[in-house]
């Protein structure tokens, strides 16, 4: 298992505080990891507005999980982020554990990525280009992520395990692209991306 350690800011990163990360992190994974098989694991400290900030990301299998959490004590964030991420374990291993009642046996699914999966459309016309660049603001960030196939209630606990404001996955029963967000009320969204007619 690969472990990175990152500081942001003018933190300096002590030894002393890399081990105490790493003694909590092997403390959640030998009491309160459900056997979920981590792979990779990036701690981020930093300081934001006088609140000393710790983030934990992790990569198991076929989930991302994130925690993090802010106080004025970096020890005190680091105990309160390891507390969160031991909560979204249990969680995710509850949720397994409904799901295997439900359907009777766990599946375990093939994804395979092909040149349909990956989606690049025009999206602003050559009219109305200046008209939206001047009312849009500007990306700041792009990323890429591998097409998912997953039913819905797959979707809803990974973004709740990542804490991602939406995601976009294949639907395991329509076969359709289907884009999940999450409301501001605490609710999701879900709308099918269809070819238009």
């Amino acid at each position: 298992m690969d472990l990175h350690h990152t500081a942001r800011g003018t933190l300096v990163l002590t030894d002393a505080i890399r081990q105490y990360a790493e003694d909590k992190f092997q403390k959640v994974l030998n009491h309160h990891s459900f056997g979920i098989p981590i792979q990779r694991a990036f701690f981020t400290y930093g300081i934001e507005r006088y609140m000393q900030k710790f983030t934990i990301l992790v990569y198991a299998s076929q989930i991302k999980v994130r925690a993090e959490a802010s106080t004025k004590d970096l020890y005190a964030s680091i105990d309160a982020a390891f507390s969160i991420l031991e909560a979204k374990f249990k969680k995710y291993h509850d949720l397994m554990k409904e799901h295997h009642t439900r359907s009777g046996s766990i599946k375990n699914h093939v994804y395979f990525e092909d040149e349909t999966e990956i989606i690049n459309r025009e999206i602003e016309s050559e009219n109305h280009k200046d008209i939206k660049e001047a009312m849009l603001p500007p990306v700041t960030r792009a990323s890429k992520q591998i097409m998912k196939t997953l039913l819905l209630e797959e979707a809803i606990m990974k973004m709740e395990l990542s804490d991602e404001p939406c995601m976009i996955f294949k639907d395991e029963r329509s076969h359709n692209l289907m884009a999940l967000y999450k409301r501001h009320n605490g609710t999701y969204g879900v709308s099918e991306v269809v070819e238009p007619s």
